[in-house]
């Protein structure tokens, strides 16, 4: 009971002695970090990407890296919920889809960037 009792002294004490130095007896946030040491910079806070149509794609059997941001955009536009990634077998067959949908036809190759 003793050291329930000065735990609990000893951290009002710590509360206390920070409060009285301006400071936050919590660690600072990565943004509290940002803005002391950039004071003129800004909080820009972003939306989590969310497709049309709600859900994120799933990769059914093994994923060969992060899924690229348009493929859910595109699955979004054909109802696509869960593909096959095929990226591991490109080198052997450039022209094979990049994701498949598991359950139709709909086959998906990263949009092309027009120069």
């Amino acid at each position: 009971m003793n050291i329930a009792n000065f735990v609990l002294a000893l951290d009002a004490t710590v509360d206390a002695l920070f409060a009285k130095m301006g400071m936050s007896s919590e660690p600072p946030t990565v943004e509290e970090m940002v803005l002391q040491t950039f004071p003129n910079s800004q909080v820009v806070s972003q939306p989590a990407f969310q497709p049309a149509q709600g859900g994120q794609v799933r990769i059914k059997g093994t994923q060969h890296g992060p899924i690229p941001a348009w493929l859910h955009t595109e699955c979004a536009k054909k109802g696509v919920t869960e593909v096959w990634d095929n990226r591991d077998g490109l080198t052997v067959n450039p022209k094979r889809p990049w994701f498949k949908s598991t359950t139709g036809t709909e086959a998906f190759w990263e949009p092309r960037v027009r120069r």
